[in-house]
């Protein structure tokens, strides 16, 4: 009943605004579904080179960055304590 009260112009302007918001969220998909398409051909390639030689590839080498960077916050943290640490673990029988 609403569309009834508007004028044809009003309609012709809203089906263009459609329009363009249709054409804008196909073109957002495109981009989306070719980023998903390049990560997936990337992950095959790394993936790939990983069976191949795993110490030789990008994961393993940022594996290894990630397990050195841990350890060194931990070993910071538990060197500037300026008293001991202690772990508990309660145990309910």
């Amino acid at each position: 009943m609403k569309n009834q009260l508007k004028s044809k112009k009003e309609l012709l302007i809203e089906l263009q605004v459609l329009q363009e918001k249709y054409e804008s969220l196909k073109i957002s998909k495109a981009n989306i579904e070719k980023k998903i398409f390049e990560t997936n051909k990337e992950s095959n390639s790394e993936n790939k080179e990983f069976n191949k030689n795993p110490k030789k590839s990008r994961i393993y080498k940022t594996i290894q960055e990630k397990i050195e960077e841990s350890e060194n916050k931990y070993q910071t943290l538990f060197k500037s304590l300026p008293s001991g640490f202690v772990l508990f673990e309660v145990v309910n029988n």
